[in-house]
């Protein structure tokens, strides 16, 4: 009887709240993006600062994250690579989710040949291998971090748009929108009032789930050679410079800053199923 007691006890333990820990991850993050230049404890300009006592040295009470092979601080490396991932990656989804927003948003609630244009664009996009299309996009257009923007929001686009397209061709069908329709209701009064309010918090959590995958589409492409220039701090750039060291037995230029990553990937999913699940977002079979 004590032993199940014992099990009993140990299941009725509360379990920790992931989106809290969630939560306050990516305010801790945001917040050393933001102010990293003027806390005290993140060098100035950890790129060109070169520290020899620390190069390739692991964690310590100096270099919290340690050094990499050049003597940079990568803790101080890894705040400013906040910024670029976390400006890349919420901008790109922005930009996603207004223009896949509209277009989806249209076609779903005229239909006709607007959905077919809209609906036949969309399964062509979504027909290339989406890290191929990317690699021809940033290849043709240089690197930096607006051409990155650009060419991750293309991609974006068209994922959103038929989210948006699926919720809507449902949310047009219900008594509300049809109530409105026959109180003589205009189709914008309808879109705007009625529909749009309903489709929001699904792109809303949808696009969480796009930074997170925007976010390792950079450091993906910062491994193969065609994302942002070396100069720009970055975690994919971060990973890509120390990972020749691992096998001289230094894992910690490499870990550090994919630890990070994967905590923040991590984070915003957890975050975008909280919000898929406290809206009860449902894939529409349309």
């Amino acid at each position: 009887m004590a032993g199940s007691a014992g099990v009993v006890s140990r299941r009725r333990l509360p379990r920790p709240n992931l989106t809290w820990v969630a939560v306050t991850w990516l305010v801790v993050l945001v917040f050393h993006a933001a102010l990293g230049d003027r806390l005290p404890y993140v060098v100035d300009n950890p790129i060109t600062h070169v520290d020899a006592s620390i190069a390739k040295q692991g964690p310590s009470l100096k270099a919290w994250f340690g050094g990499d092979q050049n003597g940079r601080d990568i803790f101080s490396y890894c705040v400013y690579g906040a910024r670029a991932s976390l400006f890349i990656g919420i901008v790109t989804a922005f930009l996603g989710m207004v223009i896949g927003g509209v277009f989806g948003l249209m076609a779903g609630y005229y239909k006709g040949w607007l959905d077919t244009v809209v609906t036949s664009v969309a399964d062509v996009m979504l027909s290339f291998p989406s890290l191929i299309l990317l690699i021809a996009i940033t290849s043709f257009w240089g690197r930096g971090v607006m051409k990155l923007v650009i060419g991750l929001t293309i991609l974006s686009v068209a994922p959103l748009a038929r989210l948006v397209r699926a919720n809507t061709l449902v949310y047009t069908e219900r008594d509300f929108v049809l109530a409105a329709r026959a109180l003589g209701a205009t189709n914008r009064r309808i879109i705007t009032r009625e529909v749009l309010p309903n489709v929001v918090p699904v792109a809303l959590s949808f696009s969480f789930l796009t930074i997170a995958i925007i976010i390792v589409a950079e450091g993906t492409l910062a491994f193969l050679g065609v994302g942002l220039d070396t100069t720009i701090a970055s975690w994919g750039t971060m990973i890509v410079q120390g990972r020749n060291d691992i096998n001289r037995g230094v894992y910690h230029i490499v870990l550090m800053p994919s630890l990070v990553l994967v905590a923040t990937v991590l984070s915003l999913n957890v975050l975008g199923e909280r919000l898929r699940r406290r809206f009860d977002i449902r894939e529409a079979a349309v």
